[in-house]
């Protein structure tokens, strides 16, 4: 089946990168988010990078990354992934006969079990192949961008090599945030115990969230480094 195209990027500047309009030079957000988030968190504290983990590792996966859930695509920047997948959610009453690896997700307990309405759906390329017409996207509701949040994020890990632990700390972006940048940071905290399509045994997830930024903070958080 024929993939959705998703939208282009500016080719002067690549999609993982801001620029900074008094030297004209841009920087990776993986950059930006791992700078500020080691003035809080100090190495030791890091236990496995994603630059050196592999599935023989044992212990807990660390991942500092930048998250947006953006109208179109998801996009999550690590040091050593750049993820990006069209931004569609298909809910799932029961698991699926044939798994996709990537894309699936089983929530099997946490803190957000009584908050989801479905505990298992499927994201991204997984969601439009299981329901092309009728997937839903972030534009269909107004609160989407908080209600989906976790759903895509969790999604995210599951193109990852599998590990029993991780921990996530991420930086994330939300479009002219108003009043929902609260709800969003309690949306995706906390430890999360899922499945993934592909996978034999649960991973436990604890993520942390640094900080809500928009666009703008963004750039300005190139004058600060």
């Amino acid at each position: 089946m024929t993939k959705p195209a998703l939208d282009g990027i500016s080719a002067s500047v690549p999609p993982h990168h801001y620029r900074d309009s008094q030297n004209q030079s841009s920087k990776p957000i993986s950059e930006l988010c791992q700078l500020n988030i080691l003035r809080i968190f100090p190495m030791t504290d890091l236990a496995v990078h994603t630059e050196n983990a592999n599935t023989g590792q044992k212990g807990t996966l660390t991942i500092v990354a930048g998250y947006d859930l953006g109208n179109s695509s998801i996009k999550f920047v690590s040091s050593d992934r750049q993820i990006r997948f069209p931004s569609y959610l298909e809910n799932c009453y029961y698991r699926p006969t044939e798994t996709p690896t990537e894309g699936y997700v089983e929530y099997l307990e946490g803190d957000a079990l009584t908050k989801l309405d479905y505990k298992q759906w499927l994201s991204g390329y997984a969601a439009y192949d299981a329901n092309p017409k009728n997937h839903l996207r972030v534009t269909d509701d107004a609160t989407a961008k908080v209600s989906q949040s976790l759903k895509h994020l969790l999604a995210v890990l599951s193109y990852y090599p599998y590990k029993a632990s991780i921990e996530l700390v991420i930086c994330a972006s939300l479009h002219e945030r108003g009043d929902l940048e609260d709800q969003l940071i309690e949306a995706l905290t906390g430890r999360h115990v899922v499945k993934f399509g592909g996978k034999i045994c649960p991973t436990e997830v604890k993520i942390h969230v640094l900080k809500v930024y928009d666009i703008p903070k963004f750039k300005n958080l190139t004058k600060k480094i």
